[in-house]
């Protein structure tokens, strides 16, 4: 999507405001219909979905807990692997976790708060013990899980869509 200085989703660059990004890359390639994917994905996006014991799903697959059920979504373009929430259990989209890392000195000198949330297991409501629930879990047969950084978190931003900002078909 292009964007001037009163709208974020014009179909076609301005002439007042050329160069953008949407000119370029994958979402110039996309919008051409000469895009090669792994998976699925609108615009330059191409996800893939996972399932609980890690094995490669069809787009048509289904949330849920089961082994062979969909729980994660596998960035092709960033390699990134990221959890898909659920309505209940550790995973919840109803929780809520406090930020937390112990160790301060990859956070300029801020530890967080400890266990300050809401979530399934009192006194594990931190983004630390998150972590380490779902790696002990082995999500999407990883045990390698963290937090991602802001520049990650952008990568799944999709400036074409509001409330949520992301595709939540994947």
């Amino acid at each position: 999507l292009f964007a001037n200085a009163t709208s974020n989703a014009l179909a076609s660059e301005p002439a007042d405001y050329p160069g953008q990004d949407a000119s370029f890359g994958r979402d110039a390639l996309a919008r051409a219909g000469r895009l090669t994917k792994v998976g699925g994905g609108s615009k330059g996006f191409d996800y893939t979905k996972i399932a609980n014991d890690g094995t490669v799903l069809p787009e048509s697959a289904a949330l849920g807990t089961g082994a062979r059920d969909w729980a994660c979504t596998r960035d092709n373009v960033t390699g990134l692997m990221w959890e898909v929430k659920t309505t209940s259990g550790l995973r919840s989209q109803d929780h809520s976790y406090t930020w937390y890392d112990s160790d301060s000195t990859r956070n300029g000198g801020s530890t967080g708060y400890v266990s300050l949330g809401s979530c399934y297991a009192s006194g594990r409501c931190d983004t630390e013990k998150f972590v380490q629930d779902v790696n002990a879990a082995a999500l999407c047969g990883y045990r390698d899980w963290r937090m991602p950084g802001l520049d990650e978190l952008m990568s799944i931003v999709d400036y074409g869509r509001i409330d949520p900002s992301i595709d939540t078909t994947w």
